[in-house]
């Protein structure tokens, strides 16, 4: 599996950018952020969805997969291009 950086934004093929993270356990109203795999590589947010502590949209698994939590994946985890920037904390 590619490795992923905490906080770093990543492009996908179709031109979204993305926010790898898993340090971030809640959203905004305090709900907690679960994995559906079970044993969690990393979460994949929005821009938008990581400045306003929303829910991500992807999940990454250590094995490589990627389960589309909002809606189906169109790439795969290795597609992802890291721009050298990182997200903010907050």
């Amino acid at each position: 599996m590619k490795y992923l950086r905490e906080r770093g934004i990543y492009l996908a093929p179709n031109g979204e950018s993305f926010v790898a993270s898993r340090e971030r356990t809640t959203t905004a109203d305090g709900k907690p952020i679960r994995s559906r795999l079970g044993r969690l590589s990393y979460f994949l947010f929005g821009r938008y969805e990581w400045a306003f502590h929303g829910q991500p949209d992807y999940e990454v698994a250590t094995s490589g997969s990627l389960v589309g939590l909002k809606q189906v994946s169109n790439f795969r985890p290795d597609q992802l291009i890291d721009t050298g920037a990182t997200a903010g904390a907050h």
